[in-house]
């Protein structure tokens, strides 16, 4: 009779060349995976460094809209100057929001800008899997207090809204303006705005921004 010890390892042979390849497989994806995210990553830290020099230049912001007669509109170009003085290439969505005086009352306004970045990637080796690209976001909110004593001026307009812009080294390429409700801005923004709002009531500190 044949033995058939021969067959065993034929078989054997073919399991373990069968788990080499996936194996090695994986190990290829995992690898992609890394190179991508990696540049995914800087892209990501790159915009981080934007939204922060834009940030600490618009400390000022709140005088600018002070007495605007459309302090949305205005807050929402200083914000695309800054994009552009930075060199940034990208998507960025812009918002400008104000609490109503029913919220704020007379003597007080309370408003905030919220900045995200988005910025594709193309990628090298999830090529392969069908993704061509990897988006990278970063946001930013800030808060402003244009704070007046007495009665405040309050234009007929706060401007709420969106910008959606885009920029080339700095330069915008396009940009769309959208006129919303306070209901229609970023939950975060929103949240942001009226917790300082009631840090500043339950405190009583007074200042022109933040």
């Amino acid at each position: 009779m044949a033995s058939r010890k021969p067959r065993r390892a034929s078989g054997l042979s073919g399991q373990v060349a069968a788990v080499f390849i996936v194996a090695l497989a994986c190990l290829l994806v995992a690898v992609g995976l890394g190179v991508d995210a990696s540049t995914a990553y800087s892209a990501k830290t790159g915009q981080e460094a934007v939204l922060e020099a834009v940030r600490q230049s618009s400390l000022g912001m709140a005088n600018a809209v002070k007495y605007s007669e459309n302090p949305g509109r205005e807050a929402r170009d200083e914000v695309v100057e800054l994009l552009s003085d930075n060199g940034y290439s990208g998507a960025a969505e812009i918002w400008y929001a104000e609490l109503p005086e029913s919220e704020s009352g007379a003597s007080d306004r309370y408003a905030g800008v919220y900045v995200m970045l988005a910025n594709d990637t193309p990628t090298t080796f999830l090529q392969l899997a069908g993704r061509d690209k990897l988006t990278a976001k970063s946001t930013a909110i800030w808060t402003i207090h244009p704070y007046s004593t007495g009665t405040v001026y309050r234009p007929a307009n706060a401007g709420i809204g969106s910008l959606e812009a885009t920029f080339e080294g700095g330069t915008v390429t396009g940009r769309k303006e959208t006129a919303s409700r306070l209901e229609d801005a970023p939950d975060d923004l929103v949240k942001a705005i009226r917790d300082e709002s009631k840090a500043k009531a339950g405190s009583g500190h007074v200042d022109s921004g933040n």
